[in-house]
């Protein structure tokens, strides 16, 4: 998906982000994080935060847009600080482990969109 359209539609393919939604938690399972440390446990689960952070790198937008698009969708989205923390949290390792199990295991009934950004990341990731 182009970037230029991307940017002009806001609208949110809910369907894709539900995929990504199922396919994260799915990554999540089988692949458990390792315990964190002391502190408050996280509100929001790290298969949410993998699959908000692939689908803003799939429709190529800023946090603030993707808060704008994802909060029309998820009454329960995190705000853009938070998913930011989140994500800088993450060990890169974990972020390419989660881009070669999805570039493994997505069929080809998934949304263009998905596959287009799963052809990229492979080469990303092989290159």
């Amino acid at each position: 998906m182009s970037q230029e359209r991307t940017k002009n539609n806001p609208t949110c393919p809910e369907a894709t982000l539900q995929t990504l939604i199922q396919l994260a938690q799915r990554f999540t399972q089988q692949h458990p994080a390792p315990r964190r440390g002391r502190g408050r446990p996280p509100r929001y689960p790290d298969h949410l935060v993998l699959a908000l952070w692939l689908f803003k790198q799939v429709h190529n937008l800023s946090f603030r847009q993707w808060q704008t698009v994802v909060c029309s969708c998820l009454p329960e989205a995190p705000d853009f600080s938070t998913l930011h923390y989140r994500i800088a949290r993450l060990p890169r390792e974990r972020l390419l482990a989660f881009q070669r199990w999805l570039a493994e295991r997505v069929s080809h009934d998934a949304p263009s969109e998905l596959l287009d950004l799963l052809t990229s990341m492979r080469h990303n990731i092989n290159g």
